[in-house]
């Protein structure tokens, strides 16, 4: 079921891409090659970091290996394709959060990526996570829609809530910071650099 569950993440996720360059007049073409890399390399960066991590000897999803993986591909088509960059990006960026949350209910069946013992009791993180990424997921569509959806924004949002959901698994019953966090924290920094770089472009033209 946690195989079944982690599939169905990405082809959800695979389809929301699809979908919403599609409907940004993306030539299907394109949107077919960009397809075929995430479809190669969301899976193999995700499994290859945890797998090269643990000396071969163990295999698991790494989401933010996912993360590495849409954000290569996207490198690659915006080298291919530079006309269509923004609409890579933002159609990952926004696939994103459901590919997460949907992969968080087979980690909560599969029982990895458990929750901190607080009063006695786990906390049900994975549930949690699922829930709060599937909302974030449908609130950035609602923002897609009207035109007003910002992926560097959304990014900052979304590595925020990983990192405040990450003080309750269990990884924080002896530390006080997880290297998720740290990472997200990375993920953040350089976030807001291209942000900013970005609009200093647009308003020097």
């Amino acid at each position: 079921m946690y195989l079944l569950l982690i599939s169905i993440s990405l082809l959800v996720g695979y389809a929301v891409v699809a979908a919403d360059l599609i409907m940004h007049k993306v030539k299907l073409e394109y949107v077919i090659y960009f397809l075929m890399i995430l479809f190669i390399l969301v899976p193999c960066v995700s499994l290859g970091i945890p797998l090269a991590k643990s000396g071969f000897t163990s295999m698991g999803f790494y989401s933010l290996g996912g993360v590495l993986g849409g954000y290569i591909a996207y490198v690659i088509m915006g080298k291919i394709t530079p006309e269509y960059k923004r609409e890579y990006l933002e159609s990952f960026v926004i696939a994103a959060p459901i590919m997460y949350g949907i992969g968080k209910i087979g980690c909560s069946i599969g029982g990895c990526c458990g929750g901190r013992l607080i009063h006695g009791a786990i906390f049900p993180v994975q549930k949690v996570e699922a829930v709060c990424f599937i909302i974030a997921f449908v609130i950035s569509c609602m923002f897609r829609i009207k035109n007003k959806y910002d992926a560097y924004a959304a990014v900052i949002v979304y590595t925020l809530l990983k990192i405040v959901l990450d003080f309750f698994r269990f990884t924080h019953n002896d530390s006080l910071i997880s290297m998720n966090q740290i990472l997200c924290g990375v993920i953040i920094v350089i976030t807001m650099v291209c942000r900013n770089f970005r609009f200093k472009n647009i308003w020097s033209m």
